[in-house]
């Protein structure tokens, strides 16, 4: 075996290492950004590169005009949500906003740079050529777009991909995308909507679902059995951006419905349900999880077939939930409970229902 180690990248003090360097460029790079709109000098772009990519060689930046402070540094993930996590624990590591400076973990809306054309490939695009065609699903919290843009039949299939969320994100800002928008589809017809009007369907869904609400679906498991999901809408995942672990918490029901013997007759009437006496009690043990997890864990949504009850928790996976679930599974006696921890900083078992 070599004796030699490739050095393995630590986030968490290239994060320190970012915020001890911040102070001495502060000022220099925000007089850099008043005295010429073109951008700080090479030197100072080189610096800022080289900190950024230390945290992860995949995170891009951004220096943009600030919301509150004059100034604001942009740290995104390019949507990868493994990722997402390290610019919030960046951001949350910083010192805070002040009148010069905020940070922000994610890209925000920046309608401004929609004015600006954009070179992509060897074509010159112009954003607010882009129009949107919207389909909106209110029962689960999605909207569905068509773009449409007279170059886009010019692009490659990675430029047109790049291009299309790029746009999203300056209309939306890249946390709303992922909240709000499903299912992304080029249209060769003009769209209808320009990006404020994509903006105002937006905030029309969000009016309706108000502060969230659960999604109640129903369909067949892998089994084939009857199930009901209830899933939080809309997609909460940007509300709990260090949450990248998984729990499945099955309870199994002890009075399991039976089905009629009469072949014909089952197939004739709706399968029985769980008995709801036991719902209610399992409902119970519910709460009392929830409660004692608090705010260091989300109840994203809740299965339920004939014979059990998935819980589907949410939870930092450097936290110490994974111990209170597992003292709470040992007080409950009467039920052999089953507790599946996975890493998912996607959220991808909850894509699965909305």
């Amino acid at each position: 075996m070599s004796v030699f180690r490739w050095r393995r990248r630590d986030p968490k003090a290239a994060t320190v290492a970012f915020w001890s360097w911040w102070p001495s460029v502060a000022a220099p790079l925000a007089s850099a950004m008043e005295a010429d709109p073109n951008g700080p000098p090479k030197k100072l772009r080189r610096e800022l590169e080289a900190h950024v990519e230390a945290i992860h060689p995949e995170l891009t930046w951004e220096l943009l005009d600030g919301t509150l402070a004059r100034h604001s540094l942009v740290l995104s993930a390019e949507g990868a949500p493994e990722l997402r996590i390290l610019t919030e624990r960046w951001r949350r590591a910083g010192p805070g906003d002040d009148l010069t400076w905020e940070f922000a973990a994610s890209r925000p809306p920046n309608p401004a740079a929609m004015h600006s054309p954009l070179h992509v490939g060897r074509r010159t695009l112009k954003p607010l050529d882009a129009r949107f065609g919207v389909e909106t699903d209110a029962a689960r919290g999605r909207i569905h777009v068509k773009i449409s843009h007279p170059d886009l039949p010019y692009l490659q299939d990675a430029e047109r991909l790049w291009f299309t969320f790029l746009l999203l994100d300056w209309v939306l800002g890249e946390d709303d995308v992922e909240r709000w928008i499903g299912e992304v589809r080029f249209s060769a017809d003009t769209e209808d909507l320009d990006g404020p009007g994509l903006r105002r369907a937006v905030t029309e869904l969000s009016r309706e679902l108000g502060s969230g609400q659960w999604a109640h679906l129903e369909g067949l498991d892998a089994a084939g059995r009857h199930a009901t999901v209830l899933a939080r809408i809309p997609f909460p995942r940007q509300t709990y951006p260090l949450f990248d672990a998984h729990c499945a918490i099955t309870i199994p029901l002890l009075r399991t419905p039976q089905p009629p013997e009469d072949e014909i007759t089952a197939l004739a009437i709706a399968p029985p349900g769980p008995d709801e006496a036991e719902l209610e009690e399992v409902d119970s043990l519910t709460r009392v999880l929830t409660t004692l997890l608090g705010d260091s864990a989300l109840l994203a949504a809740v299965e339920t077939v004939p014979d059990a009850r998935t819980l589907h928790l949410y939870a930092d996976s450097e936290s110490v939930v994974s111990e209170q679930i597992k003292a709470w599974v040992q007080s409950q006696s009467r039920r052999d409970i089953a507790v599946r921890w996975r890493l998912d900083p996607g959220w991808e078992k909850l894509r699965e229902f909305v």
